[in-house]
């Protein structure tokens, strides 16, 4: 890594570009307990060894647990059921429907972000939900109590049916499903193709499998062959 921060360095002298090594970051992925303390040297900066790394609005833990993903997660439901709670009211506020149109189109979209790298979706025959989704589930309860104007001691299942939305496992598992779908509509000359195709015909024992093993794996009938959709109506030329 060294080595390749060397090159960049070259790069960046020869075209007068300006990296800020302060945001460098750097992470030992392992499920050993005792964290590794290899760290890296460029020029007068060292980049010591991080428990966790953000990378585009998702956030990487050592062990690729994304406990601290999930919290996130939790914490965006939790700030906006605050915020429905101050503008809906039994008497006076937002309608139903408006808070409801609110909650699927914000407050989702916040907390099921990248959810295909951070969790992994179970069967529609288990009937167990996903221990991880327990906090964002809590989250939800809270926003459907700000929508519905029920009580604090309102069951979360007589909410989800009251106020016809899905738990959290199921939202996010028809999302995940659906964004595996199209990946494999990308044309044969896609990078995201080969890494699919691996995916699907890894034989892997490991304890730690990619998102794209465990959906081949556990979702087979996701994993045939679907048509090519092209990027583009019409060729470019």
């Amino acid at each position: 890594m060294e080595e390749m921060l060397r090159e960049a360095e070259g790069w960046r002298e020869r075209h007068g570009a300006c990296f800020e090594p302060l945001k460098y970051i750097l992470t030992h992925f392992t499920m050993q307990r005792k964290t590794p303390t290899a760290s890296i040297t460029i020029g007068n900066s060292t980049i010591k060894p991080a428990q966790k790394a953000h990378y585009l609005g998702v956030i990487f833990d050592r062990k690729l647990k994304f406990t601290h993903q999930v919290q996130q997660a939790a914490k965006e439901g939790t700030k906006f059921a605050f915020a429905i709670s101050r503008v809906a009211k039994s008497t006076w506020g937002i309608s139903y429907a408006q808070a409801k149109m609110l909650f699927k189109t914000v407050a989702t979209a916040r907390m099921d972000y990248a959810a295909i790298i951070w969790h992994h979706p179970v069967r529609e025959t288990d009937l167990l939900r996903p221990v991880p989704l327990t906090k964002i589930e809590t989250a939800q309860a809270m926003v459907m109590r700000a929508i519905l104007g029920a009580f604090c001691t309102t069951s979360k299942l007589a909410l989800e049916i009251e106020s016809t939305l899905e738990p959290p496992h199921l939202r996010i598992r028809e999302k995940i499903l659906r964004a595996y779908t199209r990946m494999q509509t990308t044309p044969p000359s896609h990078p995201i193709e080969f890494a699919i195709r691996r995916g699907q015909t890894s034989k892997s024992t490991s304890r730690v499998i990619t998102t794209i093993e465990y959906l081949a794996r556990t979702f087979p009938q996701y994993s045939q062959r679907i048509e090519t959709i092209m990027p583009f109506p019409r060729l470019p030329w």
